[in-house]
């Protein structure tokens, strides 16, 4: 690897076992329920989120109502969160 002049375009494959795509899953959520996680990092997370979620599916390890109650409780926090931080 170049590390002075890495070319960030390229893909890479990462192999993982099914255990270890829910951890990167689930710290990757984790991280993206930050009330400061925001700007252009936030989108590539969200983007490798969306990514692995569709894997997930497609394993047949979570369910999109597993997703979607993921996806509810993180807005449901970060509200709360904002709320806390501007002393609603």
């Amino acid at each position: 690897m170049n590390w002075s002049n890495p070319n960030w375009n390229n893909f890479v494959e990462i192999p993982a076992t099914a255990f270890s795509w829910m951890v990167i899953y689930g710290y990757l959520c984790l991280a993206l329920r930050h009330p400061v996680a925001k700007g252009p990092s936030r989108k590539i997370a969200e983007l490798m989120v969306g990514t692995i979620e569709n894997m997930l599916l497609r394993q047949g390890l979570l369910s999109q109502e597993e997703i979607d109650h993921i996806h509810n409780n993180e807005q449901v926090e970060r509200d709360m969160l904002m709320q806390m931080r501007d002393g609603s």
